[in-house]
């Protein structure tokens, strides 16, 4: 069941990557944030996790049993949280604090690029590591 996340989580960023090839910068930060998003869900599925307790968005919370899973976690990590902001404000006029301009008219291909690299980054920790769990879980 949590193979189908990692393949999501990719094909989420893929889509971001295109997004951000072609201006669509918000939706970029958004769909990157949901690659890294689904890519800790599926450790955290893989670990037996019930998925109602990870129906939530924050990587900080989400992020918060890894370090003790993983003797050695990616430092990059730290910057998940970052991805955070793109939930809502990638989406709604106003919530970057720039007035009630939509996201579309606020986002740059910095920030596409920023949430892009941190995804990346993300899913490059959890991918291995998912694949650990589950060749643990078979060899039982």
């Amino acid at each position: 069941m949590s193979q189908s996340w990692i393949d999501q989580a990719e094909r989420d960023l893929e889509v971001a990557h295109h997004l951000a090839a072609h201006a669509f910068h918000e939706w970029a930060c958004f769909t990157a944030q949901q690659s890294a998003e689904k890519a800790i869900k599926a450790v955290r599925l893989s670990l037996g996790t019930p998925i109602e307790t990870i129906k939530k968005h924050e990587m900080s919370e989400l992020l918060a049993q890894i370090p003790a899973l993983h003797p050695r976690p990616d430092p990059r990590l730290t910057k998940a949280d970052l991805l955070d902001a793109h939930v809502q404000r990638a989406r709604y006029p106003g919530y970057r604090g720039q007035g009630p301009d939509a996201p579309s008219r606020t986002y740059r291909a910095v920030d596409s690029a920023g949430a892009i690299v941190i995804a990346e980054a993300v899913l490059a920790f959890c991918k291995p590591l998912h694949a650990q769990i589950q060749t643990f879980w078979t060899t039982l």
